[in-house]
């Protein structure tokens, strides 16, 4: 089993650009503002609005982020070394704890310190749509890779049967 690190020492959802920034700081830097980054450029697909907060104060050991759910909640979400955090329901705002949206036949969620280790897991507690489309967008990255190994396999059937005939 590989070591856990902390969310915003290691690049766990970075595109390739940004892992190669993360990768030129030097180890001690806590890259927050390319997390925040990344996290819109990889999740736009799965929410109404997404981006990074720009009125609020930001570091290399914490950002922003402003979206809004494909249900309209609307949220404004920390991003820090513990991880994705909903600190208020307005965009720019820090009011402290969100708690989930009630669902009916639900208690009431307890008002908390509601950490989440990436952006997906957050969406994911927080909105059904987004479930949703990230599954949708799964099953067809999926389906395109079987393609693609099916037609590689049928590439390296046709190459043994030219070689076996010479």
């Amino acid at each position: 089993m590989f070591p856990r690190l902390a969310l915003c020492d290691w690049p766990t959802s970075m595109s390739s650009e940004l892992f190669a920034a993360h990768m030129t700081a030097s180890e001690g830097d806590k890259l927050c503002t390319l997390e925040a980054e990344a996290a819109v450029s990889e999740t736009a697909f799965g929410v109404r609005d997404i981006r990074v907060a720009e009125a609020l104060p930001f570091s290399e050991s914490l950002a922003y982020i402003n979206l809004t759910t494909l249900e309209g909640e609307k949220l404004c979400v920390e991003i820090s070394a513990a991880g994705f955090r909903p600190v208020g329901v307005f965009y720019d705002d820090v009011v402290g704890p969100v708690p989930p949206p009630h669902q009916e036949g639900e208690e009431e969620p307890e008002l908390g310190m509601e950490n989440y280790e990436t952006i997906y897991a957050l969406l994911s507690a927080r909105s059904s749509g987004f479930r949703h489309r990230f599954s949708e967008r799964l099953a067809q990255r999926l389906a395109q890779l079987q393609d693609h190994q099916l037609l590689e396999g049928d590439h390296e059937e046709e190459e043994e049967e030219e070689g076996g005939g010479k």
